[in-house]
């Protein structure tokens, strides 16, 4: 269902569809069995908020992933995840 929102609107409108913040800067990549997911936030609370939703909504198609949170210069949170439907190595 997840999957399904993230095509229809974008993963930006599905985020402020639940309330949750939306990334100043969003990247998406997706292959067949692999998706990765690459955002920056300006708020390291508001970037722990939104990755913990998506690890649990979209790990009902893709529950195999890895989150990778950075801290950048200027104070912003970049985060890098990314989501299997296989069993590979992230």
């Amino acid at each position: 269902e997840i999957l399904g929102l993230l095509r229809w609107y974008g993963i930006a409108d599905a985020l402020a569809m639940q309330g949750l913040p939306t990334p100043d800067d969003l990247q998406i990549a997706c292959r067949s069995a692999t998706c990765r997911i690459s955002a920056r936030f300006a708020d390291p609370v508001e970037a722990e908020m939104t990755t913990q939703w998506l690890a649990m909504h979209v790990a009902a198609d893709l529950p195999y992933g890895a989150v990778m949170p950075r801290a950048l210069d200027d104070g912003s949170i970049q985060v890098d995840a990314w989501y299997s439907s296989t069993r590979i190595a992230l």
